[in-house]
């Protein structure tokens, strides 16, 4: 998760159960990985969870984008943390330039946002 060597394709990433991450962050919100100092080797995620259910953020890339974006321009947010790699798991990219989502490691992330399989709708943006 440290290494970006393509600032177009951001790690998506799920928090590991039952650690408090798990607890605090909304359910099915994107968490995107972005290049920092790794305070204490921490991990910087943005994310997003859509709290307040608007229309733009339906979909679980329109999350990655909304996360991805505030965090590479620098937007204040709570929707920030560093956090320890031990309690993230990668689950998959998302493009800046595509505003898409590959996902390499499949069922953490049906786990998390509670779905039963994966809707490729669910991983292009209308952003």
């Amino acid at each position: 998760m440290t290494n970006f060597p393509d600032l177009t394709q951001l790690p998506v990433l799920v928090p590991v159960e039952n650690t408090h991450w798990s607890k605090d962050i909304i359910k099915g919100s994107a968490l995107v990985a972005l290049p920092s100092n790794f305070k204490h080797g921490k991990t910087l995620i943005h994310y997003e969870g859509n709290k307040f259910g608007s229309s733009n953020m339906e979909r679980f890339a329109d999350k990655c984008f909304s996360a991805a974006s505030r965090g590479l321009i620098g937007y204040p947010t709570n929707a920030t943390a560093f956090i320890a790699p031990s309690d993230l798991i990668e689950v998959g990219t998302y493009d800046i330039e595509q505003k898409t989502v590959a996902i390499t490691n499949p069922e953490p992330l049906l786990a998390w946002c509670g779905w039963g399989q994966i809707d490729s709708e669910e991983l292009i943006s209308t952003q």
